[in-house]
């Protein structure tokens, strides 16, 4: 299967470790290297946005959320060893074949391999190792032996747009009504709870009080959005995609009260699950059906 446009967690099949661009450097020559992870503290040095190649079967560019840097063989060579690091590029537009990079299913099915486009060399992790900083180089190989050092699982952190709306639109909390994103084909990526409250936490709006139409619940709605969009500036160098923070607004089951929250994606991107901006909380059932949300 033809991997998808996204951004990635790109973890070996034999070690407990990611592709990790060294404290998110943005200077050329950054060491690319495995790291240790766990599911709530992946940070941007180990996401990468694989941005397809036009007219290029397979061939991605893989751009650092973090540093906005690509990973790059250096000068494309083709001996054992070779060093990949982070390096400035022109992304999809890029002719550069040390930033070309071949991805396909590995031969046990579940897992991709990534191949050099000019070197014909494959990314690969040293002797498999999960020490911190073990080194990934180019090393030759061939797509159909089965090599753990160099075969990857890519743990897609992203939904597409219209993978957002499917979500939106089978939560049975949404009646009908106006829902969609700012992006009408873009990309998005999904937070873990953890930074959705950090950022929560950061905004400011915990101390804030609710005052009845002054600071009312959409202020608070429009407000945790705006805390996420800044955060997202904040934080990447790289471009060509959004954080999914949506608001929405409902009325309760007796249609006499309204109400404004916001929602984020489940761990599995299949459903939503509402946050409540005055206090933190995140709930299945916020009590109100939507009847219209933007995202």
């Amino acid at each position: 299967m033809t991997l998808q446009r996204g951004i990635y967690h790109i973890e070996n099949a034999g070690a407990p470790s990611a592709i990790d661009l060294y404290n998110g450097g943005s200077s050329d020559g950054t060491p690319i290297a495995g790291w240790c992870f766990t599911p709530d503290t992946i940070g941007g040095h180990q996401l990468w946005l694989a941005e397809p190649i036009p007219n290029m079967n397979d061939t991605f560019t893989l751009c650092n959320l973090t540093s906005g840097t690509y990973m790059d063989l250096y000068n494309g060579g083709s001996e054992s060893g070779t060093a990949i690091n982070g390096w400035a590029g022109a992304g999809a537009i890029t002719t550069n074949t040390h930033q070309l990079w071949i991805i396909k299913k590995a031969c046990d099915g579940k897992n991709y391999r990534i191949q050099n486009y000019g070197s014909k060399t494959f990314v690969d992790l040293y002797n498999g190792g999960s020490s911190n900083g073990t080194k990934i180089t180019g090393w030759p190989g061939n797509w159909t032996e089965h090599n753990t050092h160099q075969e990857w699982h890519f743990n897609r952190m992203s939904v597409s747009s219209a993978e957002a709306k499917s979500a939106v639109e089978r939560n049975p909390h949404i009646k009908c009504g106006t829902y969609r994103g700012y992006n009408l084909d873009g990309e998005y990526l999904v937070l873990p709870n953890s930074f959705f409250t950090q950022i929560w936490k950061d905004s400011g709006l915990p101390s804030r009080k609710w005052r009845k139409e002054i600071y009312d619940s959409d202020d608070f709605a429009i407000a945790m959005k705006a805390a996420v969009g800044k955060w997202n500036a904040d934080s990447w160098k790289a471009n060509g995609f959004g954080i999914f923070c949506g608001v929405m607004l409902g009325i309760n089951k007796a249609g006499d009260k309204a109400h404004a929250y916001n929602f984020t994606l489940t761990k599995d991107h299949c459903d939503i699950v509402f946050f409540e901006p005055q206090d933190g909380e995140y709930l299945n059932d916020i009590g109100y059906d939507g009847y219209m949300a933007f995202y």
